[in-house]
C-alpha cells in the first residue's frame, strides 16, 4: 500500500515521521509537505495505484480544496484526516467532508496501522476513544428510550432493526448505550462469546461492521 501523505505544519510533520517509523516495514511511503506539490504529483500521475491513502492535515486552510483535488481526480482513493483535537461536531463534519478515517495528533502507530487495515478493507475509522464518545453522546440524547420506540429513527433505519430478533434487540440497545461485551454478558447471563457473536449477526443485519459504524448509523 502506497500513502501519500500532505502535511503542513511542522509539529504534525514531526509527529507522523516518528509513527511512521514504526511502520516502515509495512507500507511505503511517499512525503509531500507542502500544498503544490502535492497537487502537481496528483496531477501527473497517470497510473495512481488502486491501494492509494492520501493523508491529510485537517488544520490546514487548504484541505477542502486539497480533498476536492484528490476525489475528482482519484475517486477510489481514500482519505485520513490527521489534526489535533476536535468535538463531535467537527469530527462529523471531517468524515462528511469525504474523509474515510480521522486520526488526532498524538495518537501512536498502532492507530495508524487500525486505519490503514480498516481503509483497505473498506471501512470507516475512528479511535476507539471517539467511538465511545459517539456513543456516549447517543446515552445523553435519548438515555430512556429503547432503539425501537423512538420516533426519530428514519423509516429504512426502522426496516432494519425489524430483522433483528428479541435478544439481538437488547444486546444491540446496550450496545449502543456504550456498555462492553462483558458487561453485556453479567447483565444478560450469558458468555462474553455468545455476546460477541450475536453482535456480529447485528452488524451484518444491519449493514455494518463495527460498534462505531452502528452508533453512526443512529446519529447521521
Amino acid at each position: 500500500m502506497k500513502i501519500k501523505t500532505y502535511i503542513e505544519k511542522p509539529v504534525t510533520k514531526t509527529w507522523f515521521e516518528e509513527i511512521l517509523q514504526d511502520l516502515k516495514n509495512h507500507t511505503e511511503i511517499n512525503h509531500f509537505y507542502d500544498f503544490n506539490s502535492l497537487l502537481k504529483a496528483i496531477s501527473n500521475e497517470v497510473n495512481i495505484e488502486k491501494e492509494t491513502i492520501v493523508v491529510i492535515d485537517f488544520d490546514s486552510v487548504h484541505y477542502v480544496e486539497l480533498i476536492n483535488q484528490v476525489t475528482v481526480i482519484h475517486t477510489h482513493v481514500k482519505l485520513i484526516g490527521v489534526g489535533y483535537p476536535r468535538d463531535l461536531e467537527k469530527t462529523i463534519e471531517v468524515l462528511r467532508n469525504g474523509c474515510h478515517a480521522y486520526l488526532e495528533i498524538g495518537n501512536n502507530s498502532l492507530e495508524l496501522y487500525y486505519a490503514l487495515r480498516n481503509l483497505k478493507d473498506g471501512k470507516l475509522y475512528l479511535p476507539i476513544y471517539k467511538v465511545d464518545e459517539f456513543v456516549k453522546q447517543l446515552v445523553t440524547k435519548k438515555p430512556n428510550r429503547n432503539i425501537e420506540n423512538t420516533q426519530e429513527i428514519p423509516h429504512n433505519l426502522k426496516i432494519q432493526l425489524s430483522t433483528l430478533t428479541l435478544k439481538q434487540k437488547e444486546v444491540c440497545d446496550y450496545l449502543l448505550k456504550g456498555y462492553s461485551y462483558k458487561e453485556i454478558s453479567q447483565f444478560i447471563g450469558l458468555t462474553t462469546y455468545t455476546i460477541n457473536q450475536r453482535a456480529k449477526s447485528i452488524y451484518k443485519k444491519m449493514g455494518v461492521n463495527s460498534r462505531g459504524e452502528l452508533s453512526y448509523l443512529f446519529l447521521k
